[in-house]
């Protein structure tokens, strides 16, 4: 998306707020597998045109759920799937 944007002039402002929390971790002794849940918010987190400033109105931004799956490989974390709700989701 980064390119995308570079390519075609657009410019993010602000940021998304996230709160992330474990709900889930298996085994629970020595987990392998941990599950995170958010509730993201992109409300003030805007598209521009970087030549004139100008916002992206086509921009949909709000509250949205996110559940990423994380699991331990050889010494480190990777996320194995990552779901995004649509807006409104939570």
């Amino acid at each position: 998306m980064l390119v995308t944007y570079r390519e075609t002039g657009v410019v993010t402002r602000g940021g998304p707020v996230t709160n992330p929390r474990v709900t889930g971790a298996t085994p629970a002794d020595a987990p392998t597998e941990v599950t995170v849940a958010d509730c993201g918010d992109s409300t003030n987190w805007t598209k521009h045109k970087k030549a004139t400033g100008e916002l992206i109105e086509d921009d949909p931004r709000g509250r949205r759920s996110i559940t990423a799956v994380v699991k331990s490989f050889d010494g480190s974390w990777k996320v194995v799937s990552f779901d995004v709700g649509d807006i409104g989701s939570c």
